[in-house]
């Protein structure tokens, strides 16, 4: 039984046209002119799966290993985590937590003499 708000059939005649019709999930959500969580929404509730253009988890998994590139390099180029971090454009935090995450050791803050 579908749960939420019941979706006018002229509406669910559109959506359906835009899932079978469209390449990917985006297409169709811009299509429609609605936002991406209430096609999402919808979909998930009729148990479509989702729909991704060719090529998307090859690109993102690639996006992944050069911002990890990134990351590592700055993290070997300067002294500690808050320099690292201004030079990616990141917050203290979200590099101290991606080096964690990595295992890599903390690097002492140098003091100044």
């Amino acid at each position: 039984m579908l749960m939420g708000r019941a979706v006018k059939p002229k509406d669910e005649a559109d959506r359906l046209y835009a899932y079978w019709s469209s390449s990917c999930d985006r297409e169709a959500w811009q299509m429609l002119g609605i936002k991406r969580s209430t096609y999402t929404m919808w979909r998930w509730l009729r148990q479509l799966p989702p729909k991704r253009k060719q090529g998307d988890n090859d690109r993102i998994r690639q996006e992944r290993a050069d911002r990890r590139a990134q990351r590592l390099e700055a993290y070997h180029r300067w002294p500690d985590d808050a320099a690292a971090a201004a030079a990616l454009g990141v917050s203290v935090g979200a590099f101290r937590r991606w080096r964690q995450r990595q295992g890599l050791p903390h690097k002492p803050q140098s003091k100044a003499p």
